[in-house]
């Protein structure tokens, strides 16, 4: 599949087309961009010598790359070095730094060596993740058995006029990747369908369609690529917790229909404090045989890890380890495009939600007006806005309305990982009316007030309701 994608994509490069093959790992992506540079060698297009790149990879005159990170400092005409910008080598100083110019030819630019040898890639093929947000005019996306719908949608609109779908029906023991002894599954068509039905967190059917009515903007679908990228991130780590448990048949565990659930399980537990290596091993050890016995460890475990989480788990809002407040972040992962792919996104999330902010106070919709006056105090109202941005991305995540004017809601039989969201929104709403009620205050009453904790109870406090899906 590699041969044929590849293939395509020469066959556009050399119609003149701006053309980009996507594979879904890093090795495939390397061998074909050695690949391109090797035959673009043989074309007389590029030098044969060069300098060493961070991914062991070469790179001479005439080669494209891709520079992958942000760096002020190195600037050009118009604008300066970004992550994700793309670049034509033009020339290669003795002490290994490169002259490059922008593909659209708007500006040039010398990279230091330092900076080639860790920030620069070729840029003739790239993971999915990388390519979110590139734009050409065709592209040629590798396809395989364990490819998620959020990651196809990203592999087939890249392309303004056409995108190719190259689909591996086999998978062997690695099944991100298809390397190895495989297996024939079925055709192309079974595969794809199973990845529009493969989505990298588990919803209700009224979620399911809900989600598939918002648009690429909404928190519901930024959110639900940050689940599916941060599963594949922190799969290999939280695998090797679980098989660290050493419990019987584990082997069998990843397959469970509960799996997706117990990595955001642990996500929300490390993203309020628990060390999940050393909790683990107490929830589960005097159970193993339990366990072994379950028709569904996994789910079992992931009960388990809530409910700790619940009883020793901090509350404390507005730590780093949560996305605007709500959502808990992946933590430890260490590669690189992981790590861009999640950082985009939680980015994305944030704008968001101080948008739908900013939308609510422009159109005075009830439920931001329930949390009292926007203070003058600048330091106050970032302040205030950050504590509303919870509530507001809470809302549209779960689709919930927040009406300050109807009787106060009730903490219901709702999703496990909503109701840990619902005690963090009631706490955003808390701080928020608390900050505007000392806003209002006249100058000469104390300003003093402990914003840093969490309310004991609903009594006496007049929440707005939260209801029940």
């Amino acid at each position: 599949m590699l041969d044929a994608l590849y293939a395509g994509w020469q066959a556009d490069v050399l119609a003149g087309k701006d053309s980009l093959m996507i594979a879904p790992d890093r090795d495939s992506v390397r061998e074909l961009n050695v690949r391109a540079r090797e035959e673009r060698i043989e074309r007389g297009e590029v030098s044969a010598t060069g300098v060493k790149l961070r991914d062991g990879t070469m790179c001479g005159a005439g080669d494209d790359i891709v520079t992958r990170e942000n760096n002020r400092l190195l600037g050009t005409r118009n604008g300066w070095v970004k992550n994700g910008d793309r670049w034509s080598v033009s020339a290669i100083d003795t002490d290994g730094s490169l002259w490059v110019r922008r593909i659209d030819g708007k500006g040039e630019v010398r990279l230091p060596s330092e900076y080639v040898l860790s920030s620069v890639e070729l840029g003739y093929a790239m993971t999915v993740y990388r390519a979110q947000g590139r734009t050409v005019t065709s592209a040629h996306t590798l396809i395989g058995v364990g490819t998620t719908r959020e990651v196809l949608y990203v592999g087939v609109t890249r392309g303004r006029e056409t995108n190719h779908l190259y689909v591996d029906t086999g998978f062997g023991d690695d099944q991100s990747t298809s390397h190895g002894p495989s297996q024939q599954l079925g055709s192309a068509r079974e595969v794809l369908v199973g990845c529009l039905t493969n989505s990298g967190i588990e919803l209700g059917a009224r979620e399911t369609i809900r989600a598939e009515q918002e648009d690429a903007e909404s928190i519901g679908r930024l959110y639900r690529e940050y689940e599916t990228i941060a599963r594949l991130a922190e799969e290999s780590r939280y695998g090797r917790l679980l098989e660290a448990l050493a419990i019987p048949g584990f082997e069998e565990l990843r397959t469970s229909e509960s799996y997706g659930s117990l990595s955001a399980a642990f996500r929300d537990a490390e993203g309020r404090g628990i060390d999940l290596e050393h909790d683990l091993a107490v929830l589960v050890g005097e159970e193993k045989d339990q366990l072994a016995g379950a028709k569904d460890p996994i789910a079992l475990v992931t009960e388990r890890v809530r409910s700790w989480t619940e009883k020793h788990g901090s509350r404390e809002l507005g730590k780093a380890e949560f996305i605007v407040g709500l959502m808990p972040k992946a933590r430890g992962v260490d590669d690189a495009d992981f790590v861009q792919a999640l950082d985009d996104r939680e980015k994305a999330i944030r704008e968001r939600a101080f948008a739908l902010v900013d939308r609510a106070l422009e159109d005075r919709e009830d439920w931001i007006l329930g949390l009292g006056p926007v203070p003058r105090d600048p330091r106050l109202a970032l302040k205030w806005k950050t504590y509303t941005a919870t509530v507001a991305a809470y809302r549209e995540l779960w689709g919930v309305s927040l009406d300050s004017s109807s009787a106060r809601g009730t903490m219901a039989a709702i999703a496990p990982q909503q109701a840990s969201q619902t005690r963090q929104v009631r706490t955003a709403i808390y701080r928020a009316r608390r900050l505007a009620e000392i806003a209002a205050r006249a100058p000469g009453e104390s300003q003093t007030v402990d914003l840093h904790r969490t309310p004991p109870s609903d009594r006496g406090i007049g929440w707005p309701p939260i209801p029940t899906l």
